[in-house]
């Protein structure tokens, strides 16, 4: 492809320049002849006048002797002198016949000129009468047609340069004639590029509209895919909340009766053995009560996250000793029902994370609802910080249950940044998207219960 552009580019520069050029040489030649011949013509004619006033003013000096005829027949013969001069200089370049026509014409001068010039300088008497004059006839024919000779040639030396330029003409006309099949040869050459280039534009549109399809398509299906997964995360979510509400049912309804039922019948038994028996039940009663509330909080359910957040800081306390300082915004309490229940089983982890980990017994919570870094929208962000140990992410990027924590947050296309160094404790940052619609009911994508199962199990 790139060797037939450059044939074809190098095809018409040809076809434009060389015509152009070739007309261009013969019309400066044309121009350059005729300039010469006329002025070869002009000294011509001015050398046969001139020759025609010298011999008047040598007759005129011969046959009166006056000085007047003998300044004319010097001017004559200067001005004969530069023409032959003049005559000899354009010679070579006309013909090469001319400058042998030039040396007769001044030799023929010089034998018919000698003796009147030494008449007027002063080399030799005038004769006595004119029989004695010292002109030949016959020397001035013989010089008048060397004179003529000499014009002949300047006129064929013309015409064989003009004849030269007709064989110049000839050659472009044979040039132009053989630049005809290259010319066809670019133009079927242009014409097939362009006809391939037409081609491989059609195949290009075809594969951009396919292209352009396809990536319709994926983007259709990754949007779908990122709907079933949003939807399967809050399904997640959803069962795994319920599964602790059952729990937490199961715990109430029916563990704490059985050990309140087996307490009550231990009330009956005597000695230490049956009161050590009643302490490990009182134990066991307020451990699944403890149980029940944290799997399943009714503040959450009844309240929204951040009430839940503020029981969940006196329950930390009182339960580890550790005092939480908990800010968390109302507005949150309006989210999903799923993020609010997401947020606060990881409030719960990170919280439990600074109790086994940080050795500190001061931590803080906070909830705000905010706009949104990207695409718009708003968005809860739930921060746990410390002043306690620290550690290095760099080292340990899943450490303290912090991987299982990323990929909860991933489930609802959330966010989570961890900042901490040894010695200067820890600030995890999790941000999750709050759904576009405003309205939208809580809980709302779950799965009914046996889909919602079967998703999951799945």
């Amino acid at each position: 492809m790139p060797a037939l552009l450059g044939f074809v580019g190098l095809t018409l520069a040809a076809l434009l320049v060389v015509p152009l050029w070739l007309d261009a040489r013969i019309e400066s030649l044309r121009a350059q002849i005729e300039a010469e011949v006329d002025h070869a013509a002009a000294r011509g004619a001015e050398l046969e006048r001139e020759v025609a006033l010298a011999a008047a003013a040598a007759r005129g000096l011969l046959a009166s002797g006056d000085s007047l005829f003998a300044r004319d027949f010097a001017e004559a013969d200067r001005a004969v002198v530069d023409a032959l001069a003049a005559l000899g200089a354009v010679a070579p370049t006309l013909g090469e016949d001319l400058p042998e026509a030039v040396e007769r014409v001044r030799g023929a001068w010089q034998v018919w000129s000698r003796p009147v010039r030494l008449l007027v300088s002063g080399d030799k008497d005038l004769p006595a009468g004119v029989a004695d004059l010292p002109l030949s006839q016959a020397r001035y024919e013989t010089l008048l047609r060397t004179a003529e000779s000499l014009e002949d040639a300047v006129r064929w030396a013309g015409v064989e340069r003009m004849a030269r330029i007709r064989t110049l003409e000839q050659t472009q006309r044979d040039v132009t004639l053989a630049l005809v099949p290259l010319a066809l040869l670019a133009a079927w050459a242009v014409s097939w590029l362009g006809r391939r280039l037409y081609r491989q534009a059609e195949a290009l549109a075809v594969r951009e509209a396919e292209l352009r399809a396809l990536t319709t398509d994926l983007e259709r299906r990754v949007a779908a895919r990122t709907r079933e997964v949003r939807r399967l995360s809050i399904a997640v979510v959803e069962t795994e909340r319920r599964e602790q509400a059952r729990i937490a049912q199961l715990l109430h309804d029916h563990l704490q009766q059985l050990l309140h039922g087996a307490r009550f019948r231990l009330g009956f038994l005597d000695g230490d053995d049956a009161r050590a028996v009643d302490g490990i039940l009182a134990d066991a009663i307020e451990a699944a009560r403890t149980l029940a509330v944290e799997l399943a909080p009714p503040v959450l359910r009844e309240e929204g996250l951040p009430a839940a957040l503020a029981w969940l800081g006196r329950h930390v306390e009182r339960v580890n000793g550790l005092r939480v300082a908990v800010e968390a915004d109302p507005e949150a309490a309006c989210a999903p029902r799923h993020i609010q229940d997401l947020l606060f089983q990881l409030a719960r982890e990170l919280l439990f994370n600074v109790v086994k980990h940080a050795g500190v017994d001061e931590a803080a919570v906070t909830l705000r609802c905010e706009p949104a870094s990207e695409g718009g929208g708003r968005a809860l962000t739930l921060v746990v910080a410390d002043a306690g140990a620290g550690f290095d992410p760099a080292a340990t990027p899943d450490g303290y249950g912090l991987g299982s924590v990323r990929e909860r947050v991933a489930l609802v296309e959330g966010a989570i940044r961890v900042a901490s160094h040894p010695g200067g404790g820890t600030t995890v940052t999790v941000t999750v998207p709050l759904p576009e619609r405003e309205g939208e009911p809580v809980g709302a994508g779950v799965l009914p219960a046996p889909a919602l199962h079967e998703a999951v199990l799945r």
